[in-house]
């Protein structure tokens, strides 16, 4: 059961951060260099954090 919930921890912040990676693509014109670079500023981080957590929320209410 923890190996479960472990790999379904891991897997939703691996899609978080994709989700956040792919709009950051999206704003800097296909750029993955500097998609790279604004992924490890503060607010990134913070959106990674929030999408995560309204994942988590949305599967709680479920």
């Amino acid at each position: 059961m923890e190996a479960y919930f472990i790999g379904n921890i891991l897997g939703r912040l691996f899609a978080s951060v994709l989700v956040v990676f792919l709009v950051l693509l999206l704003f800097n014109k296909f750029s993955p260099a500097k998609s790279f670079q604004k992924l490890k500023s503060p607010f990134s981080i913070v959106s990674v954090v929030l999408v995560f957590a309204v994942g988590l929320a949305a599967t709680a209410i479920d």
